[in-house]
């Protein structure tokens, strides 16, 4: 029972005894001997000092009770969301009567942050399930034990949990938010380690600094959109930024899911040229949306709407199975068959029928695995679990080759790249953009190669498009080039004729 429903009680019971004692005190001086009788004043005031008890009475069992059942009403979810009966909020009972008021007086001085302790948004297997419940209850504790502390009553916390996050508000300074976040985060990685918890554990907080012309809902939701931005990018702290445009993605949602089903989505494929032995010797798939209402969209207007309304999966799916279709007719025709690279989203790390879906396409139209190949980013590795290696693992187990693209773009942590169980490092293009006018560049880049060399990496140069950059490429060892010097993405058929003609198999040219 929470301290304001103890005091309500305690309330309720002190004022019901006192107007018993009163009625019978009353009673007693009235009706008990005759000589002690009132006169009319008299009695009408003890009458109206009865009516007053009554009713102060009546409004005392209201509120206890009121604030019991919304105890009760907290309990209850909370005990299926957090794995116990603890005194936790949830979000009603947190905005209606946690922080409202508070809020409204102190807005600039207010703190809300939404908080999770992993991704909220990955569908978990059922032992896992059962893991993410048990960590959200150890959490829970965490908090009444670290807000309950005497010297934080100064910044008036409140906390709840909502929707598989934490929620709490302070009033204070940036300082005292940047203590609670890091206290935060090493109970998070303190609690996964005590309680042998298996799963990606990577704190992630939303923070929303009070505004007097937002309501206390919306900075709810601010603090909620921050955070989930945070996820979508594996960032661990994100202020809400008020100028940037926080539209929803659910127009973008609905057309994608009719992309998927009317079968709008196309497949290109960017030959890779192999330096040394002077042919083509892979591709890579680049999915294109071809809409009838928005025309050829490029991946980069719709991929983070996928990703963040969690349909990616099924868009990366789509295209590895268009990769099989094309591969299956290739080989049914007697066309060249070259590897085909798919890329697969970070999100795919987390999505537990992944492998098994990978396994489930490639087996249908019966292509060889090892024409299959699978390129992820830095991102997906930057953390470098023990999970994501498993899956990179597995991967290769089936006979799918692992590259890693875009290095040099993001995190490009050399300390985690000889971990990673993967065949091909691509080096982005921005790395090689200036190669042919600058020193300093074209250093970087021979020593990024020199460096895959040494961990026995193939090594992919992306964004090629000049015979400048090739001929430099060349001379530092580098093994394959993709690039619009050789060719860009392509649909099928023109690929297919792009293959059977090209000058550069030919050796007329390099």
């Amino acid at each position: 029972m929470s301290k304001k429903a103890l005091a309500e009680m305690i309330s309720t019971i002190a004022l019901a005894v006192l107007t018993v004692v009163y009625v019978v005190l009353y009673s007693v001086l009235v009706f008990a001997n005759e000589k002690y009788g009132f006169s009319y004043l008299t009695s009408f005031i003890f009458a109206g000092g009865l009516v007053v008890l009554i009713i102060g009475l009546a409004i005392f069992v209201f509120l206890w009770i009121n604030e019991t059942n919304i105890q009760k009403g907290s309990l209850n979810e909370n005990f299926y969301n957090l794995g116990k009966r603890i005194e936790f909020y949830n979000l009603d009972t947190f905005t209606k009567i946690g922080i409202r008021r508070k809020y409204q007086k102190n807005a600039d001085r207010s703190f809300i942050v939404s908080y999770s302790p992993i991704k909220t948004n990955v569908i978990y297997e059922s032992y896992q399930a059962d893991q993410v419940k048990e960590l959200y209850g150890y959490l829970a504790d965490e908090f009444i034990a670290y807000f309950k502390n005497p010297n934080l009553a100064k910044i008036k916390p409140s906390y709840c949990f909502d929707k598989n996050s934490f929620l709490f508000y302070f009033e204070g300074e940036d300082e005292i938010l940047e203590k609670i976040i890091k206290d935060f985060e090493e109970i998070t990685f303190r609690l996964a380690k005590e309680h042998d918890i298996r799963l990606f554990v990577q704190p992630y907080f939303g923070v929303y600094k009070g505004n007097p012309d937002v309501s206390v809902f919306q900075a709810i939701d601010n603090a909620a959109i921050a955070r989930k931005s945070g996820e979508s990018r594996f960032d661990s702290v994100v202020f809400f930024d008020e100028t940037k445009d926080t539209t929803t993605f659910e127009n973008e949602l609905s057309a994608i899911m009719n992309a998927l089903k009317n079968d709008e989505f196309e497949v290109y494929y960017q030959p890779k040229y192999h330096l040394s032995h002077r042919t083509f010797v892979g591709m890579e798939a680049l999915v294109r949306w071809n809409s009838p209402v928005y025309g050829m969209v490029s991946p980069v207007k719709f991929i983070n709407f996928a990703e963040n309304s969690g349909i990616i999966h099924d868009v990366d799916m789509h295209v590895l199975e268009k990769v099989c279709q094309d591969i299956a007719e290739w080989k049914k025709r007697g066309k060249r068959i070259l590897p085909v690279s798919v890329n697969f989203s970070v999100y795919e790390f987390y999505c537990p029928t992944f492998i098994d879906d990978v396994v489930g396409v490639i087996e249908k139209y019966g292509v060889n695995p090892m024409l299959i190949e699978a390129e992820v980013t830095e991102e997906t590795t930057a953390v470098n679990s023990f999970f994501v290696i498993s899956i990179l693992k597995k991967l290769r187990d089936i006979g799918i080759k692992v590259l890693l693209d875009d290095f040099g773009v993001a995190f490009s942590n050399i300390g985690n790249l000889k971990k990673l169980p993967i065949d091909i490092l691509k080096v982005d293009k921005s790395l090689i953009d200036d190669i042919a006018i600058d020193h300093k560049a074209k250093e970087i880049a021979k020593a990024v190669i020199s460096m895959a060399k040494a961990m026995n990496l193939l090594v992919i140069a992306e964004g090629v498009d000049n015979i400048e950059q090739a001929n430099i490429l060349a001379e530092n060892r580098c093994d394959m080039i993709q690039g619009y010097y050789f060719a860009k993405p392509l649909p099928k058929k023109e690929l297919e004729k792009f293959l059977s003609t090209n000058a550069f198999e030919k050796k007329e040219v390099l």
